[in-house]
């Protein structure tokens, strides 16, 4: 079959695609792979040719650090890129959706779902985390409180993808009413059409009672193994010389005082007696005169975080299915978004602390002892040892890539056979039935 895979949005949603083309030209089908701009050499490094598509989102995230920290603010700006880059979407889609059987759309992918049913084309989107997913059990993604009554996580899944709809979605509506499809539902639907792939550990994070018969959970889609997981050989001489180190990055988090994190690490050594591994990631940290703390660019999770005592990130579903997969202990900085959810199941899945807010990652003494708290809660501590390697284990035994690529053959299959069927979304309350107005006419008759 023609696969076509568009996944939109930073690292995190990119390279689970990677281990999905992989996988699926190992199967012996033919993979195109769209990746938004700048990240085609990412791709490259994985061995995986690329074409770019949509905006650069390095550039995106640097030209708003400073928004992306404080979270209503993130959501405005958010909204309006979205707006933006899902004209840009539907415009590239449109090129690139013909001649292919199966579009698979991953992270921000907004345009998707309906340029394919204008097509003609099977379609479907892979979700990395279950709390994208309407339901009453947890509430939305963009909550930092993950306990909340049923009732009100309700209204919070329903009022904002109301006002979203009408603010964002007026390029996608156009689409749909010039196309002939039925009006536009609200965003999540749109994003994730009739039967999404949850690719994430059912271990960690399982699909909420209600959907679990209306998506295919697949678990994990680790990176694909090859040259390109292997650690630098300057990086893996200084693993070499001493005990594990507690490792530190926030991946594609963009750090508001860059200097003050290589501070808070160069005291967390002199506090545990350990080395301290940094990786900047998107950020732009400086390099450390203590000789105890190491800062780097980046290196394969895969091949660092099982060398680390301890790893201490953003709570990106890559980085903690990485770290849960790993068998390390955890302690989760959510920044925004899912990562909030992230902290909340590895907390409760014991193989994480309790999570730091990032206005409580200081250098100063009380932020020390916070983060020292934390650590003394997770680090050598054997019951939380012993949760990490029964985890590790459950993710060793599933083929998540093999899951993924079995549904997406079946898929196709019943969709040229004209018996597709995707089973039908759970009953919700007449608010969430509620379609957004249709637009006037392109040109008046």
């Amino acid at each position: 079959m023609r696969v076509l895979l568009a996944p939109v949005g930073s690292r995190g949603d990119v390279q689970p695609m990677l281990a999905l083309a992989d996988g699926l030209r190992r199967a012996g089908h033919s993979v195109t792979l769209a990746v938004p701009r700048g990240m085609e050499g990412l791709a490259a490094a994985h061995g995986i040719a690329a074409i770019g598509s949509g905006s650069d989102v390095l550039q995106l995230v640097q030209a708003h650090a400073a928004d992306l920290h404080r979270p209503l603010r993130a959501f405005t700006v958010l909204l309006r890129e979205c707006k933006r880059e899902l004209q840009l979407q539907l415009d590239e889609m449109e090129r690139l959706v013909p001649g292919h059987d199966l579009v698979v759309g991953a992270g921000l992918q907004l345009a998707a779902a309906a340029v394919c049913a204008a097509h003609r084309v099977a379609f479907r989107h892979v979700l990395y985390t279950p709390c994208l997913l309407p339901a009453p059990d947890h509430p939305p993604f963009w909550m930092p409180r993950r306990r909340l009554p049923g009732w009100l996580c309700r209204w919070l899944h329903w009022a904002p993808d109301v006002v979203n709809g009408k603010l964002l979605l007026a390029p996608l509506a156009r689409y749909r009413q010039d196309h002939g499809l039925p009006p536009i539902g609200l965003p999540i639907a749109e994003m994730v059409g009739d039967f999404p792939l949850l690719a994430c550990e059912p271990g960690l994070a399982a699909a909420p009672g209600r959907f679990a018969g209306v998506v295919e959970q697949t678990g994990w889609l680790p990176p694909p193994a090859g040259t390109h997981q292997a650690l630098d050989p300057t990086l893996s001489a200084w693993l070499d010389a001493g005990t594990p180190p507690i490792q530190v990055g926030f991946g594609s988090m963009t750090d508001r005082a860059p200097a003050a994190t290589v501070a808070l690490c160069q005291r967390l050594a002199q506090r545990t007696g350990r080395r301290v591994l940094l990786l900047r990631g998107w950020s732009d940290h400086p390099t450390s005169a203590d000789p105890a703390v190491h800062v780097i660019d980046g290196a394969p999770h895969s091949a660092l975080i099982p060398r680390c005592a301890l790893t201490i990130h953003h709570g990106g579903s890559g980085t903690s299915h990485a770290a849960a997969a790993a068998g390390t202990p955890q302690i989760v900085v959510p920044h925004l978004f899912d990562q909030f959810d992230f902290a909340f199941r590895l907390e409760r899945a014991g193989v994480a602390a309790r999570s730091l807010s990032r206005a409580e990652w200081l250098p100063d003494a009380r932020g020390v002892d916070r983060v020292m708290g934390r650590i003394a809660e997770v680090l050598d501590v054997p019951a939380v040892l012993t949760k990490c390697r029964a985890l590790a284990a459950m993710m060793a035994g599933r083929d998540g890539v093999g899951a993924a690529i079995s549904a997406l053959e079946r898929q196709v299959a019943m969709h040229h056979a004209g018996t597709w069927r995707p089973p039908p979304l759970p009953q919700q309350p007449p608010w969430r039935r509620q379609d957004l107005p249709r637009l006037p006419p392109t040109s008046p008759k």
